[in-house]
């Protein structure tokens, strides 16, 4: 797995290829706790190139999430039918939004 960062126009851009599952997701998380500590508060994950997610991806992903409930906003972009049918089947659609593509994630989150 890879995560990279990009911050543009205030929005932080967070791509990530490969597996997010027990053995990558605490990777992950830290490096969104680095971003929200940061104070990083308007953030795209960018799952075009992910093709598989766990528990454990859906956890980081949560907790990203709920640090940002009240003062910022974590948007999905790209994802892969089997891994948005995953986060459907574990209830993330009704806490989330889900978007085609990073930029019109990024429309969403300039415009509030």
């Amino acid at each position: 797995m890879n995560v990279q960062g990009n911050k543009e126009e205030g929005i932080l851009t967070i791509a990530v290829d490969g597996r997010i599952d027990g053995a990558t997701a605490p990777d992950l998380e830290g490096r969104l706790v680095e971003w929200l500590n940061q104070g990083e508060n308007r953030i795209i994950l960018d799952l075009q190139e992910v093709y598989y997610i766990s528990s454990a991806g859906l956890r980081v992903v949560l907790m990203g999430a709920k640090r940002l409930q009240n003062k910022g906003r974590l948007v999905l972009a790209g994802l892969k039918p089997e891994v948005k049918e995953i986060f459907e089947m574990a209830g993330f659609d009704t806490i989330l939004n889900f978007y085609d593509q990073p930029g019109s994630a990024r429309e969403a989150l300039q415009n509030g």
